[in-house]
């Protein structure tokens, strides 16, 4: 059954707003600590070369966000798509503050999702995504009128 609600006890939803805070904190450790140990971990970020297929490749990956920016943040959406059973997931629209050379971007529409796995009686991030609206397409289009 999919839900889309408020709600802080979905493991998924956890997850989320816990890897916004430890991001936000650049906190590696608490960070990586929410993915997998056990299972297959896998990310696609929003830059064409993020496509990450380990933990290792994950950690790469944040020290380089870290590392472009003097601040990045990301804020958890108020509302949440998710599912309980039989899989748990959770997805929904992000904002972002990123810093980089002085100037500030502010990013309403970061879309992102979650999938998690129990895993030593925890609950732990397996597979992440986030993307942009294309922005060369129009609402209520289905393509980008340029690619």
């Amino acid at each position: 059954m999919l839900y889309r609600k408020k709600t802080k006890d979905h493991p998924a939803v956890h997850l989320i707003k816990e890897f916004c805070r430890t991001y936000n904190e650049r906190d590696l450790e608490g960070l990586l600590a929410l993915f997998c140990k056990n299972h297959p971990v896998h990310a696609y970020g929003t830059g064409i070369d993020e496509d990450r297929h380990s933990l290792q490749e994950l950690k790469e990956q944040v020290l380089r966000d870290w590392e472009q920016s003097e601040l990045s943040q990301l804020f958890p959406p108020k509302e949440f798509f998710y599912c309980k059973d039989p899989v748990s997931w959770a997805a929904g629209t992000f904002s972002a503050k990123v810093t980089t050379s002085g100037q500030t971007l502010e990013i309403p529409n970061l879309r992102g999702s979650i999938s998690v796995i129990r895993e030593e009686n925890e609950w732990k991030i397996s597979q992440m995504h986030a993307s942009f609206p294309a922005s060369n397409q129009e609402e209520g289009s289905s393509f980008p009128n340029k690619l």
